[in-house]
């Protein structure tokens, strides 16, 4: 029986970093993964497609947007899914290449199977065509990932009713499609599809698209969504499919009926723990296939440590690297816990893009915190007015007594990239004067940190104390 320091269980983001990062502390580290070539969901079938169909949507809507203010551009009429998917196989080989390439260069033993828990140190993998391998080690690690969950009810079918894998199957371009989920996977294709002109209608049973996030901001997507043609239907939900001459013929439960071509179905993932042999070792899984770890990603079986989408919100290929290489630096060089999962940036690559870190008002409000806001709209910066991608808001909220930054919400083009200056400062405890204080370069988008640094002030500073 072979043995390692650390056995990692699914080759995505959290498993590879894992793996990695334990050899990096001179541990004998193993990896196993099903798919020929390393990269999980992530890689294959979910961030990485996803966000370069993204790229490209938001790359034609600009061309349109540039053509549309007097630029002499040729915007193609037609664009199929050939098209579009072309570039993402290009990117997709390269991101392949790299996570192969790394685990090499580190010394990762990688295995080609599906790994089992046989013991609480125990792994057995069966390979490709059977054969089985048994594995003895220290310390394991569960990253399986997960899938698209698929609830029962759903009459799926290739290229008319299908779930978020399907989307990079498909053969052509849709007129009409019916986003079933208004979550993050289905608010991003939702406005992906919508901003390559085509007629989407997103259905969600809450009260509000992305029902978790600030109220403002998902209320700020959903106008700019709404403004580009987008059909949304919220406290909503399908009541029933009826194939049809014309495509599919959908009527909601409040009685709404229209056709679609094809119907995205976003119903949130499912953890792939069949087969792991979480039994065999008394772990339990919820019935969406998650289990519980601790602050430091410990089952409830001391020597299993899980990450990744298994272990559930947030569940972003950002955070699974971060949780793969925390557990190694905590197992093997003893390293405490940075911040909570609590304090973890979200990012959703909608068009706009959403991206935050710390409580919605709500949520503070609820919890008694004497807080304060400070907010810029990007129709007011500058630079958002030169590109033409002005529709967004950023919201910052803050402890009221002392001033020290709490949290951070974005709506906005490149809102992913620019929360890292106020993800910075949350995790540094810097308080709102310090963007107040802050020199931007002018004109940039960054500057509407000063922007809302400053509607805070004046907000809470300057107004006179009965009025505050």
């Amino acid at each position: 029986m072979d043995r390692f320091d650390l056995v990692c269980i699914g080759g995505g983001p959290a498993g590879q970093k894992a793996a990695i990062q334990a050899a990096k502390c001179g541990k004998r580290a193993a990896l196993i993964d099903a798919n020929e070539r390393l990269g999980g969901a992530s890689v294959h079938t979910g961030t990485v497609p996803s966000k370069m169909l993204q790229e490209t949507s938001r790359f034609l809507r600009r061309l349109r947007l540039e053509a549309g203010r007097g630029l002499s551009l040729e915007v193609p009429d037609k664009i199929t899914m050939l098209d579009l998917l072309a570039r993402n196989r290009v990117i997709l080989h390269k991101e392949e290449d790299l996570a192969e390439d790394q685990a090499a260069r580190n010394l990762v033993h990688v295995l080609r199977g599906r790994g089992r828990l046989t013991g609480p140190h125990t792994v057995e993998v069966t390979g490709p065509y059977g054969e089985k391998t048994s594995l003895e080690s220290e310390y394991i690690f569960l990253s399986p990932g997960s899938r698209p969950n698929r609830p029962a009810g759903i009459p799926f079918e290739d290229q008319v009713i299908y779930d978020s894998d399907g989307v990079l199957t498909l053969r052509k371009l849709p007129r009409r499609l019916a986003v079933l989920g208004a979550g993050i996977i289905g608010c991003e294709y939702a406005s992906i599809f919508a901003n390559l002109g085509v007629e989407v209608h997103l259905i969600d049973p809450a009260e509000s698209i992305l029902h978790w996030a600030d109220r403002d901001i998902a209320r700020t997507l959903s106008d700019s969504l709404s403004r580009i043609g987008m059909q949304i239907h919220t406290h909503d939900d399908v009541a029933e499919f009826r194939r049809t001459e014309d495509g599919v013929k959908i009527r909601t439960k409040k009685d709404v009926e229209f056709v679609v071509d094809q119907v995205l179905v976003s119903k949130g993932r499912q953890g792939n723990t069949e087969g792991l042999g979480l039994e065999s070792v008394g772990i339990t899984a919820s019935s969406r296939g998650t289990i519980k770890v601790s602050d430091v990603y410990q089952t409830e079986v001391p020597s299993i440590f899980a990450g990744g989408d298994i272990i559930g919100h947030p569940a972003l290929s950002s955070t699974s690297m971060h949780q793969g290489m925390y557990v190694s630096r905590y197992l093997f060089l003893g390293e405490s816990p940075r911040f909570a999962r609590s304090q973890m940036p979200v990012a959703i690559w909608t068009i706009p893009e959403v991206a935050f870190i710390g409580a919605t008002e709500e949520e503070l409000k609820k919890a008694g915190v004497d807080y304060g806001v400070g907010k810029s709209d990007f129709s007011e910066n500058t630079r958002a007015l030169m590109t033409g991608e002005s529709r967004g808001l950023l919201k910052l909220i803050f402890d009221r007594p002392t001033k020290r930054l709490l949290a951070v919400h974005m709506v906005s083009d490149r809102a992913t990239e620019l929360l890292s200056l106020g993800q910075t400062a949350v995790h540094l405890g810097a308080t709102v004067d310090y963007f107040f204080h802050h020199i931007f370069n002018y004109p940039t988008l960054s500057g509407v940190y000063k922007s809302a640094a400053l509607d805070a002030v004046n907000a809470y500073e300057m107004a006179p104390a009965a009025v505050r």
